[in-house]
């Protein structure tokens, strides 16, 4: 699902104050309303010049967030960010310790060059790296896979958790056990 952000401001190319920004979430909420199967959302900001700090504060992580909470079947990903949207969007990361999954969103929908923007703490970052290596992983194989990190498979899954609630991995369920994977193909994180 595209939801094109030009065309939900209006044709305004500078997204700038808090509330605008809530008045944006309010218009994504309501376009992702009928979704119901699993799906990756690309906030595409295609034609935006500039969108300011609160703005994304508002629009981006206030919906990445009420997915997270309210809809845990969609995940927000923002694509085609220009850099001045991206310089703001990755203060405004740093500022509030959070991380979130950017793109590049191809004229045929697919995401390409997937990157995490922001910051992730170590473990978190360990986790992710151990996720994307192996494709798709739960706690408990992450865990004997990984017996140098001491932790135990309930850690694991805290850090699995912590990186689903970010909107960076996808969890899904394989009967009892519950199976964590990206967001999108082609993820890149660090180095």
């Amino acid at each position: 699902m595209i939801l094109k952000i030009h065309e939900l401001a209006e044709h305004e190319v500078v997204l700038a104050g808090p509330t605008d920004g809530a008045l944006l979430l309010s218009r994504l909420i309501e376009e992702v309303s009928s979704v119901e199967d699993i799906a990756v959302v690309i906030l595409d900001f295609r034609n935006i010049d500039v969108a300011t700090a609160s703005f994304l504060r508002e629009a981006v992580l206030g919906f990445r967030d009420y997915c997270r909470n309210s809809r845990q079947n969609l995940y927000p990903v923002p694509s085609n960010l220009g850099l001045n949207v991206v310089v703001e969007l990755e203060e405004l990361l740093k500022l509030k310790g959070e991380a979130i999954v950017i793109g590049e969103t191809t004229a045929t929908g697919n995401i390409r060059s997937a990157r995490v923007l922001g910051r992730l703490e170590e473990k978190q970052s360990l986790t992710l790296r151990a996720v994307l290596e192996i494709g798709k992983a739960d706690a408990a194989t992450l865990a004997k896979r990984f017996p140098d990190d001491r932790a135990k498979a309930t850690a694991w899954h805290n850090r699995l958790t912590s990186l689903c609630s970010k909107g960076i991995l996808m969890e899904t369920s394989d009967g009892r056990l519950k199976v964590y994977k990206p967001v999108v193909g082609g993820l890149a994180h660090g180095h």
